[in-house]
């Protein structure tokens, strides 16, 4: 029973070692990579050609909420 308190401070010392490790394993990793979106050029012909006349390529999409 003497080396009870021991035992604790070398678990606790243990535990905390491996929590600063891991604290800095991941602090110091570069990151994730950048995510990169490809989009299908068939379906900007497809939108071009269904909306063809209804909507002028170069104008801004506005939606409105009717209350």
């Amino acid at each position: 029973m003497k080396n009870l308190p021991w035992k604790k401070i070398a678990l606790g010392t243990g535990l905390m070692g491996i929590a600063l490790a891991g604290i800095f394993y991941f602090a110091s990793s570069p990151g994730k990579k950048p995510i990169i979106v490809l989009i299908n050029p068939a379906f900007g012909e497809y939108i071009s050609s269904y909306t063809a006349g209804v909507l002028p390529s170069a104008s801004p999409l506005r939606y409105s909420v009717l209350a």
